[in-house]
C-alpha cells in the first residue's frame, strides 16, 4: 500500500516541489501514511502549490515507510532544474533518516531529459550509496492504446484532441514486461 503525493522542500525561502512515492512496510508504515495524506489535506495553507506535505513532516512520520524519489516528475527534478546545488544537502537529510528505505527512481521514456536526468541520478546514487529503482508512469496497458488515453487526457483537462500546447503521453508510458525495462 502506498501513495505518490507531492513533496515540497524549502530552503532559504525557495520552494521546491515534486512528486515522491511512499510505500508501507508494515502497519506503522500504513500509519505513517494515513497521517501524511492527512496532513496534506488539512495544513496547505500555500494556494500557490499543489496539496503537499513538507519535507519536515516526512522526515518526521518515517517509520515503517519507503521513499522512492519521483523519477521525471520527482522532487530531484524540481531541485536540479532551480538550484542544483542543494541537492546533496536534500538527499543528505532524506537519507539520514531514512536510511536504507530511500531509493533513486528513473524513468525512461527516451526524451533528453531524461537522459540529462538519469546521469546526474546515477552519479547521486553513487555518491549517497542509493539503490536505484526503474519505474514506469504508466497510463495506457499496450502501445496501441495511447491515442485513446491521450484523448482522456485531453478531456480530463478540458482540451479537445486537436488543440496544441499541452502535453500528451509519452508513448513509452505503457505497462511494460521486465526485459522492456531493462
Amino acid at each position: 500500500i502506498g501513495m505518490e503525493i507531492n513533496l515540497v522542500y524549502i530552503v532559504n525561502r525557495q520552494n521546491f516541489c515534486g512528486k515522491v512515492v511512499l510505500l508501507a512496510k508494515n502497519l506503522q508504515g500504513y500509519q505513517s501514511l494515513l497521517k501524511l495524506h492527512s496532513l496534506a489535506y488539512l495544513t496547505n495553507l500555500n494556494k500557490h502549490l499543489p496539496i503537499h506535505i513538507n519535507q519536515q513532516d516526512l522526515l518526521n512520520n518515517n517509520e515503517g515507510l519507503i521513499v522512492l524519489t519521483g523519477g521525471l516528475d520527482g522532487i530531484l527534478t524540481d531541485i536540479i532544474e532551480k538550484n542544483p546545488k542543494e541537492l546533496n544537502s536534500f538527499l543528505d537529510s532524506t537519507k539520514s533518516t531514512f536510511k536504507d528505505n530511500i531509493f533513486l527512481e528513473i524513468n525512461r521514456f527516451f526524451t533528453q531529459k531524461d537522459k540529462d536526468l538519469e546521469m546526474i541520478f546515477l552519479q547521486k546514487a553513487l555518491d549517497f550509496n542509493l539503490p536505484i529503482i526503474a519505474t514506469n508512469n504508466i497510463f495506457f496497458k499496450n502501445p496501441s492504446d495511447k491515442f485513446a488515453a491521450d484523448v482522456l487526457q485531453k478531456i480530463r483537462i478540458g482540451e479537445t484532441i486537436n488543440e496544441e500546447g499541452t502535453n500528451i503521453l509519452n508513448p513509452h508510458q505503457y505497462f511494460k514486461n521486465q526485459d522492456e525495462m531493462c
